[in-house]
């Protein structure tokens, strides 16, 4: 009996042994991190992801939940770098100051925002592309860019970057174009059909939403630039601004050495 005993428990540890080195294993097989912690367990610490109302990719749904296409993929990249995604939906002026002052860690966009310039590092790995796409009335030529925009009225978002090269030829003063703005995407086709202006710069798939609403509209596009969606990092990050880039970037990595699809659809 006392064999016997003594034969089951040896045999337990034994087994409790080998699960716990055949554990990582799986682990390592299954792409995940054994050392992470479990989806959305209280050990990670919270990575605060800002972003605009910009659907499909953002929006706050009939809930008033952040959804969007940048969740899904952003959540994976997070918590394979061993952190909790947290997303908030915020205006683009308290997005940018929270990048700013780090009260905001990450921000999926587009480089080259003139007041985060100092403030952020880019991540290496891109996310998708944007277009970029310049409006106009079916019954307007075709423009040219820029020839056909000059001395003409342009109607353009606040708050909006429309890519350092389209901006530097807006802001010339030598090409007269007098630049309208507008809150909402909504606001700017109004003013679009209203031939406030002649022209209206934005992107495509914010106004692609927009235009559903407004079906009896028929309104043309020329696209001017594809920009490439990238991982915005705030440098004051309490979590350390390039450390949290290099988790960031390796964790992209890691997922597409394993064959996961990471790229956004492209609108």
């Amino acid at each position: 009996m006392l064999a016997s005993r003594s034969f089951n428990s040896g045999m337990c540890r034994l087994v409790l042994l080998f699960g716990l080195l055949l554990a990582p294993l799986v682990c390592l097989a299954y792409g995940q991190n054994p050392l992470a912690g479990t989806p959305g367990d209280n050990s990670r610490q919270l990575l605060r992801v800002g972003m605009i109302d910009f659907a499909p990719y953002s929006y706050l749904d009939a809930q008033g939940q952040p959804a969007g296409l940048y969740l899904p993929l952003l959540t994976r990249i997070v918590e394979n770098a061993g952190y909790q995604a947290d997303f908030r939906i915020l205006p683009i002026a308290r997005l940018a100051q929270g990048l700013q002052d780090g009260t905001v860690h990450v921000w999926p966009g587009i480089e080259g925002k003139t007041e985060l310039i100092e403030h952020t590092w880019t991540s290496r790995h891109i996310l998708g592309y944007l277009s970029i796409n310049l409006y106009y009335h079916a019954d307007t030529p075709p423009p040219i860019w820029p020839d056909d925009l000059l001395g003409q009225s342009l109607i353009m978002l606040s708050g909006y970057d429309y890519w350092p090269s389209l901006m530097a030829t807006v802001n010339d003063p030598r090409n007269h174009i007098a630049v309208k703005r507008t809150h909402s995407h909504s606001g700017a086709i109004g003013m679009l059909e209203r031939d406030r202006a002649r022209y209206l710069l934005n992107y495509h798939a914010p106004m692609q939403q927009a235009l559903r609403q407004r079906p009896d509209l028929d309104l043309r596009h020329r696209t001017l630039q594809w920009v490439p969606l990238r991982m915005i990092i705030s440098r004051q990050s309490s979590m350390g601004s390039q450390s949290l880039l290099d988790k960031l970037d390796e964790s992209y990595q890691q997922l597409a050495d394993q064959g996961a699809e990471l790229m956004l659809p492209a609108f």
